[in-house]
């Protein structure tokens, strides 16, 4: 029979290595020899070659490629020959979809979105015992990695090689998903099930139709939902090798965050159900026992299953023999008699000892791993009883030792995984162990996650709880258990603060109610106003960012938190004749900020005053005032006919000069002229003014007027900032012609310097440089513009601010929605629970005695890992003092057992129901 390899690939490997080797040994004895012929006379070659055998040379090369040929044989995994094994199917075929898009990388799950999902599916390969499996990897596109199957050790083989590169497409088509499982499901009359394991960012938008016509062919969709709903950073490394984050064009940081509505719609179309993956993957375990809850299948028929035979062993141990053989072989030439085989005989009996010694061997590193343990080598200890479950996997002593040596390694959660296998195949003394230790592996896990994931801790210390009530379930003398429970139960309390939420005023608004919470759980708040109120901040400790009216809350201690109101008003802004003027502008306005109104003329008409109704006005004679508000109120424009009056510089360079506009008939306006640096006053030019000499005068409007404000230049080099109030100049001034000087320009506040106008400048483009004088009138400007700069991230602040107010209302009407829903379904289940109350009103009571005696099965361990403790003090080495006082406080009377007893035969009382039967 033809033995079958299933890893060929090293066959044609081991050919290419031996075959480059071989040359390699070739030139490199010619070219040795070719050295010694230039080095010695030929009469000297024979002498000194007299001792080196040449055929010893090519032996010894000839065994070591041999034996590289052997490694690769045996790393080909021949096999040959089979076991046919059976295995009962349910008729339920499970296809996986894995999301792995970029989002996957997220950290807000430890260690990471994919690796946790990873890791929960392959404790999920422990219950679906009879169902055919298969795995979809999908991002932007999906593609079968493995086909539906019996072979659980293939199917992990493929999940381990699942990646964030498996899919070259990016972003995230749940849709592709459904279609791929849709096209691998076969026509075998098995209930069809895609579990759909992602963080729900579905960017094609098409899934949840999908998931529809896949319902109404049958297949039942469970969604499984990865992350956290308040979004997360996806790390990625620079190619320099840093640490970073996923950015979009514009630079910002990519957040992604959990989409529950999308999978809960997806599942709800197709009869399935949504739960998030959870911390240890309880979601997954959760929707696969919904799914076979609603299926028919039992177990239809038995399947025969071929399992090859593994040879690798053999060509494994002629590479050992081989090796050893050439080591001992010498390229000098022997005498006769001096044979090698002493050296021969002891590669023999290596040989042998790895062959007829596996049980000792295995024996011998079980106690040194307990020699670790005991001389305080925790990590050491850990490593060698891991070596050790390769040859044993299945026993519970040593599982458990493992377990004891990874809690004091600081591996919590591979101490709790050793934990969890130990209350399935260990004896109910030995579960009390592993109950009672997995709630003293979970109080230290959550003091680790204390500050970074407090939600885990609490989790964490509640699982905990229950650990030590299943301990004193199953031994109701464990006195540590009912020591510990107080212990924990007054850190968890002393880790919960009351929340008090208010509104100030009381009748303001409505704010999210608080009550107990836990340390640095967030806790969301929310202020609403009633109408003619308006939000203005929080006030409080550790709140996020209390100017919005959603935000959130991570208490540290008892807090207490306030959600002010402002009152509002109407304010109206009108004009007694609108063809006179224009006036602005009405709208709603705080009660505790003053508004500003403006009124505004029509050509040849004059604002003359405001006529407030309800409200104060500051300046009733000012076009552009301030009213302050009290109630509802209104304010009223008025406007007179006017003259025009146009008031002008000559040259127009020389200062400032106004006002100009439109001013009531028959007035008398004051005038001003003030030159600019370089020129000095001359004079008024026009009719009707007072003191024609005075730069500050009047003028008498009798009809249309104009005034010309004349100035004289005094400097040959006169600097103009434009606009006069982007800033200022320096440089100008009465400067021989053809001179060098030095100018400046200084942007004031929200201007920027955007360059010089004029000639002989040597740098135009610099705030500071030199201009060459040219002319008796030499003319400079200085350009500056407004820097936009602040106000484009004004304008996307509030940008922002205008989407988060759309995603709240949105959210507010699924809340409510929901809200709806639970309601209905809470009625349901009241009459439900009424007709129940009826029908069990004539059976015995102790039926109920029964229940209650057996909740506590369904209240142990969530499944996940669970761990163990040793006699000493555990050694927590935590730097919160809370935390040492509490383990201190953790009574810790179990021993670990010896290695010794992993010889012993297993007790008597393991036939004994398992922890998950008790």
């Amino acid at each position: 029979m033809m033995p079958q390899f299933a890893e060929p690939i090293w066959l044609l490997a081991g050919m290419a290595a031996v075959l480059v080797l071989f040359l390699l040994f070739l030139l490199s004895e010619r070219r040795a020899w070719r050295r010694l012929r230039e080095f010695a006379a030929p009469s000297l070659l024979e002498p000194l070659t007299a001792s080196h055998s040449r055929t010893r040379l090519w032996v010894k090369n000839g065994l070591l490629l041999l034996c590289i040929l052997l490694l690769c044989f045996s790393l080909a995994r021949p096999q040959w020959g089979a076991n046919w094994e059976k295995a009962e199917t349910r008729g339920i075929d499970v296809m996986i979809a894995l999301d792995t898009s970029r989002s996957m990388m997220a950290e807000d799950i430890k260690p990471n979105r994919l690796e946790r999902s990873k890791l929960a599916i392959l404790d999920l390969l422990e219950t679906v015992k009879g169902d055919r499996v298969g795995l979809i990897a999908f991002a932007g596109n999906a593609f079968l990695q493995c086909p539906l199957t019996l072979d659980y050790q293939a199917f992990r083989q493929t999940l381990f090689s699942i990646s964030t590169e498996t899919i070259p497409v990016g972003g995230t088509d749940v849709a592709t998903a459904i279609d791929e499982a849709e096209a691998y499901f076969e026509e075998t009359g098995n209930e069809r099930i895609l579990i759909l394991i992602t963080d729900g960012e579905d960017l094609e938008a098409s899934g949840i139709q999908k998931a529809r016509d896949a319902g109404q062919n049958g297949t039942r969709i469970l969604a499984v939902g990865v992350g956290s709903t308040s979004g997360e950073l996806i790390p990625i490394s620079t190619p320099g090798g840093q640490q970073d984050f996923l950015r979009d064009a514009s630079g910002k940081p990519v957040s992604t965050a959990l989409d529950e509505g999308t999978l809960r719609r997806i599942a709800e179309v197709s009869n399935g159900l949504y739960a998030p993956l959870g911390p240890t993957g309880e979601g997954l375990r959760r929707v696969y026992e919904f799914s076979l809850a609603q299926s028919e299948s039992t177990e239809q028929e038995e399947m025969l299953q071929r399992i090859p035979i593994e040879r690798f062993q053999w060509p494994l141990a002629g590479a050992i023999f081989v090796i050893i053989l050439e080591s001992l072989l010498s390229t000098r030439r022997r005498n006769k008699g001096n044979g090698q085989g002493p050296g021969l005989g002891l590669a023999v009996l290596f040989l042998g000892s790895l062959v007829v010694a596996p049980g000792e061997s295995v024996a011998g590193t079980a106690k040194d791993a307990e020699k670790a343990y005991q001389d305080g080598r925790y990590e050491e200890s850990l490593t060698l009883y891991k070596d050790a479950l390769l040859d044993e996997p299945d026993e519970p002593k040593l599982i458990y030792n493992t377990g004891v040596s990874a809690y004091r390694s600081g591996e919590y959660e591979e101490a709790i995984t050793r934990f969890e296998q130990t209350l399935k195949e260990g004896s109910p003394k030995l579960q009390t162990k592993a109950f009672y230790n997995t709630g003293n592996s979970r109080v230290a896990y959550g003091f680790d996650q204390l500050e970074d994931q407090p939600a885990l801790a609490r989790d964490q210390w509640q699982f905990a709880l229950k650990d030590y009530e299943s301990a004193l379930a199953l031994d109701p003398g464990h006195s540590a258990s009912q020591q510990n429970i107080e212990a924990l139960r007054e850190t968890i309390a002393n880790h919960t603060y009351s929340l008090d939420v208010q509104a100030e005023p009381a009748d303001a608004g409505s704010v999210s109610p608080g009550g107990e919470v836990f340390h640095k759980v967030p806790v969301p708040l929310e202020a609403k106003a009633n109408e003619g109120w308006l939000f203005t901040e929080w006030t409080g400790e550790d709140i996020e960012d209390s100017t919005k009216a959603r935000t959130t809350i991570r208490p540290t201690e008892n807090r207490s938190v306030i959600a002010r109101f402002v009152k509002t008003w109407q304010l109206e802004v009108a004009t007694e004749d609108p063809s006179m003027g224009s006036a602005g502008e009405s709208g709603t306005y705080r009660e505790d900020e003053p508004v500003t109104i403006k009124a505004e003329g029509e050509d040849y008409f004059a604002f003359s005053k405001w006529i407030p109704e309800g409200c104060e006005v500051a300046n009733e004679a000012a076009p552009e005032t301030e009213v302050t508000l009290t109630a509802d109120a209104k304010v009223t424009a008025t406007f007179v006919p006017a003259f025009k009056l146009s008031v002008n510089l000559d040259p127009e360079i020389g200062g400032k000069a106004g006002p100009s506009g439109f001013f009531e008939e028959y007035s008398v306006v004051p005038i001003k002229a003030e030159p600019r640096p370089g020129f000095e006053w001359v004079g008024w030019v026009g009719d009707g003014i007072k003191d024609p000499n005075a730069p500050e005068s009047s003028i008498s409007l009798t009809a249309d007027r104009i005034a010309i404000a004349e100035m004289k230049r005094i400097w040959n080099l006169v600097i103009i900032p434009t606009p006069e109030e982007g800033g200022t100049v320096e440089g100008a001034g009465n400067h021989p012609i053809g001179s060098t000087v030095e100018i400046s320009a200084t942007p004031a506040e929200g201007f920027k310097f955007d360059g010089w106008e004029g000639p002989g400048v040597e740098d135009p483009e610099a705030p500071s440089t030199r201009v060459t004088v040219q002319s008796t009138e030499h003319n400079l400007f200085a350009r500056f513009s407004q820097d936009d700069s602040d106000q484009d991230q004004e304008d996307q602040d509030q940008q922002d601010q205008e989407q988060e107010d759309q995603q709240d209302q949105q959210q507010d009407q699924q809340d409510q929605q929901d809200q709806q829903e639970e309601d209905s379904q809470s009625d349901q289940q009241e009459e439900q629970d009424n007709e129940d109350q009826q029908e069990d009103t004539g059976e015995p009571e102790d039926n109920e005695g029964e229940e209650q005696e057996e909740q506590p099965s369904e209240q142990e361990s969530p499944g996940e890992p669970q761990q163990e403790d040793s006699g000493e003090p555990v050694p927590m080495e935590m730097s919160r003092e809370e935390a040492r006082q509490l383990l201190n406080a953790l009574s810790e009377d179990e021993r670990f057992l010896p290695a010794s007893e992993l010889s012993q035969e297993k007790e008597s009382d393991q036939s004994q129901p398992s922890g998950r039967d008790w």
